[in-house]
């Protein structure tokens, strides 16, 4: 009987401690996309910023060769994602609402 109490025991351990990364992970949120210029062509090594406007706090990522950038584990709020690299024109785009769970595809 104590021998079975104890293999429910871990296993109840076991279950928690599994749980409770995935909530946490449900608590936040994402932005994806693809950074390309005018005539659709990607943009590797495009600088990515964004930043939540209610604490400040920036997130940065960059464009890998097919111009794919991920951001993630941010806290739901608003953000502005400024976009930067060489040869191109600064873009911002403000006004940004995160919910928990959302994983935004801005292109």
């Amino acid at each position: 009987m104590v021998r079975n109490l104890r293999g429910v025991l871990w296993l109840g351990l076991l279950a928690l401690s599994v749980a409770a990364p995935v909530q946490a992970q449900v608590s936040l949120a994402g932005v994806t996309g693809v950074v390309t210029d005018a005539a659709s062509a990607v943009i590797p090594g495009a600088s990515i910023v964004i930043t939540n406007v209610e604490t400040g706090i920036e997130t940065q990522a960059e464009t890998n060769e097919a111009g794919y950038y991920t951001l993630v584990s941010l806290v739901p709020g608003s953000y502005e994602l400024a976009v930067q690299s060489d040869g191109f024109s600064r873009f911002v785009r403000t006004n940004l609402e995160l919910e928990t769970g959302q994983q935004l595809r801005l292109d």
